[in-house]
């Protein structure tokens, strides 16, 4: 599922936006519903990304009912993945501490 979102990413969002990667998917126990944690490069077209990709959430979800043999399509949502922002303030906080502390 995850090669095949990040594929059609690729292929209807690499020539407008440029860098968009798919980072991690959570589906619900049930499979009728899966989220989609994303990273732009360029973060000032975070948002447009997003309502683009939320635009075509509904195509994905067909094209994934056709290609997956699975009982139910999960509808799919998309969200920014900001775990590795969070890194790097934790990083960044940890070294304030560390070089206070010495």
């Amino acid at each position: 599922m995850k090669r095949e979102i990040s594929q059609l990413m690729h292929e209807t969002l690499a020539e407008n936006f440029g860098l968009v990667t798919l980072t991690d998917i959570r589906v619900a126990p049930d499979f009728k519903e899966a989220t989609c944690y994303i990273t732009v490069f360029d973060k000032a077209n975070e948002k447009r990304v997003l309502v683009e990709l939320e635009e075509k959430a509904l195509e994905y979800q067909k094209f994934l009912g056709r290609k997956l043999r699975m009982k139910f399509t999960p509808k799919i949502s998309f969200k920014i993945d900001n775990y590795n922002e969070e890194i790097d303030k934790v990083e960044k906080l940890l070294k304030e501490v560390d070089k206070n502390g010495s």
